[in-house]
């Protein structure tokens, strides 16, 4: 490999790849691109991309925990097979529009931010209109 012979010194130095990053090296390599061009470069998008994935990324638990309770206080009357395939569905759904955002994010015709986020709101929307009609 090429790395063959550098110190560990050079090796430390390499570029990274952005899910390799954390958080605070996130925010750095955000900040040094800033500073070595426009600041909407293709490359800062994805940069801001990754920084909002990995906030939003843990919170569609959230979504998927208020969808949850819900179906999951509904009467027994169907069968464990429907509950099964609609959470399949519903997880399918959810990773479908999740990489469709970030691919949309990444291109930048929408604001990472937003494109993080959307997948989210959509799932936690869907939750408390579930949570809502169940406790009526």
């Amino acid at each position: 490999s090429h790395e063959i012979g550098k110190s560990p010194v050079d090796l430390a130095h390499l570029d990274k790849d952005l899910v390799d990053m954390s958080m605070r090296e996130l925010h750095e390599e955000l900040d040094k691109r800033r500073r070595l061009g426009l600041p909407r470069k293709p490359d800062q998008l994805q940069v801001l991309q990754t920084i909002h994935l990995r906030l939003a990324v843990p919170w569609a638990s959230f979504g998927f925990a208020l969808i949850g309770v819900p179906l999951g206080l509904r009467p027994a009357r169907a069968t464990t097979g429907i509950g099964l395939g609609l959470s399949l569905v519903i997880v399918f759904a959810y990773y479908v529009l999740f990489n469709t955002m970030s691919v949309i994010g990444n291109q930048g015709a929408l604001p990472p931010a937003v494109a993080a986020w959307v997948p989210n709101a959509l799932v936690a929307a869907v939750g408390l209109g579930l949570f809502i009609n169940a406790t009526r």
